[in-house]
């Protein structure tokens, strides 16, 4: 068995969304794939990704990144209720968004968002960064709590006493 790590596919664009139905349907049949987010912020883009790349590993693994949590051009109310919806479309084509044990290892999606433990992002950036207009949160929440809420659904995803542990989230923001 060999793991493939992947993120920033960004399927929305034409030749990104071909590649997953391109690839091979029996030389990754032992494999695992691990698709680390920023696949499209668009359901149908995603969905049709998740179908095309299911029947050609052994499992995939999947974890959203920050485009994929956008809700500008849906009628999502936040992002938090289109993150449930995403996990929702992976688990009905069998991709993995828990962690996955094989034998004496574990792949471990962990979540998260901007903590601003580094500083706090000044008003032109909020302006300009997608992810700060693109993505929608619960009023009573601030971005810190954001991220805590998210660092605590990986609670249940790290209980595990495999001898080996990889850990994996969007490579790139």
């Amino acid at each position: 068995m060999r793991i493939f790590a992947l993120s920033g596919i960004h399927v929305d664009y034409k030749e990104n969304a071909q590649w997953p139905s391109k690839l091979s349907a029996i030389d990754y049949l032992e494999d695992v794939l691990i698709l680390a987010g920023d696949v499209t912020d668009n359901l149908p883009l995603l969905e049709h990704c998740f179908e095309s790349l299911s029947p050609k590993f052994k499992r995939v693994l999947f974890v959203p990144g920050n485009h994929d949590l956008w809700v500008r051009k849906s009628n999502f109310s936040t992002s938090f209720d289109k993150f449930e919806k995403i996990c929702e479309i992976a688990r009905k084509h069998n991709i993995c968004v828990d962690a996955y044990h094989i034998d004496s290892l574990s792949l471990v999606p962990l979540l998260g968002w901007y903590d601003f433990s580094f500083g706090q992002p000044d008003e032109q950036l909020n302006n300009a960064w997608m992810d700060f207009t693109a993505c929608k949160w619960p009023e009573d929440l601030s971005i810190p709590e954001v991220a805590r809420t998210f660092v605590e659904k990986n609670n249940a995803l790290l209980n595990t006493c495999n001898q080996t542990v990889i850990v994996f989230r969007i490579f790139c923001h």
